[in-house]
């Protein structure tokens, strides 16, 4: 699904599933990552809030 929705320009969220090992959100891409990462270091140092809820890594 999230393959077919990149094609058409898109993303996809899954919202519910019992197995959400691949995640509920798309992956970034790498820059992304590391703008989102750099925001939440610099809003939250200490690292505390909602750990891990939208991604994983931070």
């Amino acid at each position: 699904m999230r393959r077919a929705a990149a094609q058409a320009g898109g993303h996809a969220t899954l919202f519910r599933a019992s197995d959400k090992s691949a995640g509920v959100f798309a992956p970034l891409e790498p820059v992304m990552a590391r703008l989102h990462r750099d925001i939440k270091r610099t809003l939250d140092p200490q690292g505390v809030l909602n750990r891990g809820r939208l991604y994983a890594d931070f």
